[in-house]
């Protein structure tokens, strides 16, 4: 029996795939240089600045999505590792500080689902777009 595990199971797999595909239409490169690196994919070299850079930034939020997915799973399986084992010896839902998954817990997962994404993958974003934005100094 799976439970509401296999959620979180299909959220693997949708995102492992979209991430394969994302990276085949893309074909990220980094090429090293004396100041740093410069990231590009290869088959949007001769597309616009734009859709290169969202096409990265599409690239980039997927492939960190998979470590938050990651962290997630650890983090369920802690929470069910404590409402079912800790039970049994315990009879109680220990530490009383996860007793709050137990309240509606698909709204509660979701909610720190939410707030992971934003929190991580947003900040990764907001550094990405910050860097990988062409502008004067980074053409000089």
């Amino acid at each position: 029996q799976v439970g509401p595990y296999r959620y979180l199971l299909l959220n693997f797999a949708v995102i492992d795939t979209l991430i394969s595909l994302v990276h085949l239409a893309l074909v990220p490169v980094v090429h090293m240089t004396e100041f740093g690196y410069i990231y590009f994919g290869y088959r949007f070299v001769h597309e616009s600045i734009a859709i290169g850079l969202w096409a990265s930034l599409i690239w980039v939020a997927l492939f960190y999505q998979t470590f938050v997915l990651l962290v997630f799973h650890f983090v369920y399986r802690y929470v069910m590792l404590c409402k079912y084992v800790l039970f049994e010896f315990t009879q109680s839902f220990s530490p009383s500080s996860l007793e709050w998954i137990r309240r509606r817990p698909w709204r509660n997962w979701m909610v720190v689902a939410g707030v992971a994404d934003f929190t991580f993958i947003g900040g990764i974003l907001l550094a990405c777009f910050i860097g990988l934005m062409p502008n004067n100094g980074s053409r000089q």
